[in-house]
């Protein structure tokens, strides 16, 4: 792969170079995710379902280029399917600092715990297990935050 195809795939795949920082690279790249749902706060739902879309299915083709990138499967740096998962989580409810927050964090549990059936998605071939998880993480989040706020 050439450098002029190297570098963007780098700083989009890493979100932003965040997914560089060494101490926990998937906590740090769902910073863009927030940020992305803070700076989308006024924006109809609609237009964020097609934010989410393009970020799953632009992820899915990201992630198969960057396992290719740096030889392996699903590296750490890679962080473009957290900002995808949190985005998900978070879209659908109005944007406040605690909102934003509860979906950091649960998204972050979800993400790290993989409980049955998300740790099975990672198993899907190329760029499709490294993105379903982490939708998977965001949907479990935002049915957490729709049964709380029911019960509050």
């Amino acid at each position: 792969m050439r450098a002029a195809q190297r570098i963007p795939l780098d700083f989009i795949a890493t979100g932003l170079y965040f997914g560089k920082i060494p101490f926990a690279p998937g906590t740090w790249g769902t910073l863009p995710g927030i940020a992305l749902l803070w700076l989308m706060a006024d924006f109809p739902l609609w237009s964020k379902l097609l934010i989410a879309a393009l970020l799953f299915y632009g992820g899915v083709l990201v992630c198969h280029r960057a396992q290719e990138l740096y030889g392996r499967k699903d590296p750490s740096c890679v962080v473009i399917d957290e900002i995808a998962g949190v985005f998900f989580a978070g879209m659908w409810f109005a944007v406040s600092w605690p909102m934003l927050l509860a979906v950091f964090v649960l998204f972050r549990f979800f993400d790290i715990l993989k409980p049955w059936p998300i740790r099975r998605l990672e198993t899907l071939s190329d760029g499709w297990g490294v993105m379903a998880d982490d939708m998977a993480a965001g949907a479990a989040a935002a049915l957490v935050l729709v049964a709380v706020s029911l019960l509050l």
